[in-house]
C-alpha cells in the first residue's frame, strides 16, 4: 500500500514526533488518506520506563504497630463514649482511651466476635470487650473506631428478637398494602 501525499504541515509534524518519540509511520490503520503515526507507549521509551517505575513504587508501610505508637481518631472516641463511656465529655474519653491503649495487646486476628465485613491489619485489644481497629498512616497507627462486645441474657436476645420479628411483620403488610 502506497503513502497518500501529505502536505508540508503534515509531513513537519510527523518528523517532529518521530524525532522526539522514536515513532515510525504506520503502513496500516490509515483512514480518509490521513497518515496515521504510532507513538509508542510511555513503557517503551527509556525515558517513560523510568517515569513508570517511580510512578509504581508502593507505599511503604510501618512496622508491626505498638501500643504505644497508636493514635486514637476523633470517631474513634466518639464511639467510645457512645459505647462504654457515655458520661464522659469528649476530652476525658480522649485521655482514658489514650492512656488505655498503652495498656492494650496488639492483635493480627480480630475476635470471633468483631464484625469481619472490614478487616484491619491489626487490631488493638483492650480486655475481653473493647477493640480498636488499627489503619497505617503515615509511620503511624490510627484506631479508627472502637467496637465492644455486647453481651445479651438469653432474655434480652428472646425480647429483641420479637421485636425485630414484629418491625418486619408490620414492613411487609405496609408493602402489601401499597401495591
Amino acid at each position: 500500500m502506497t503513502t497518500p501525499a501529505t502536505t508540508p504541515a503534515q509531513r513537519r509534524t510527523i518528523s517532529i514526533l518521530q524525532s522526539v518519540r522514536g515513532a515510525h509511520p504506520s503502513r496500516t490503520g490509515q483512514r480518509a488518506g490521513v497518515p496515521r503515526t504510532e507513538i509508542p507507549s510511555a513503557a517503551n521509551t527509556t525515558h517513560g520506563s523510568r517515569a513508570l517505575s517511580r510512578a509504581t513504587v508502593s507505599a511503604v508501610s510501618p512496622l508491626a504497630p505498638n501500643p504505644q505508637q497508636v493514635t486514637v481518631s476523633v470517631h474513634a472516641v466518639e464511639q467510645y463514649r457512645e459505647r462504654v463511656k457515655p458520661g464522659l465529655d469528649p476530652d476525658g474519653a480522649r485521655a482514658e482511651l489514650e492512656q488505655l491503649c498503652t495498656l492494650g495487646r496488639i492483635e493480627t486476628d480480630a475476635p470471633g466476635w468483631v464484625n469481619a465485613a472490614r478487616p484491619a491489619a491489626y487490631y488493638l485489644l483492650l480486655g475481653d470487650q473493647i477493640v480498636l481497629p488499627l489503619a497505617p498512616q503515615a509511620d503511624t497507627w490510627v484506631a479508627t473506631t472502637c467496637v465492644t462486645q455486647r453481651t445479651l441474657t438469653p432474655t434480652r436476645r428472646a425480647a429483641k428478637s420479637a421485636r425485630n420479628a414484629s418491625v418486619a411483620a408490620r414492613k411487609r403488610a405496609q408493602r402489601r398494602t401499597r401495591h
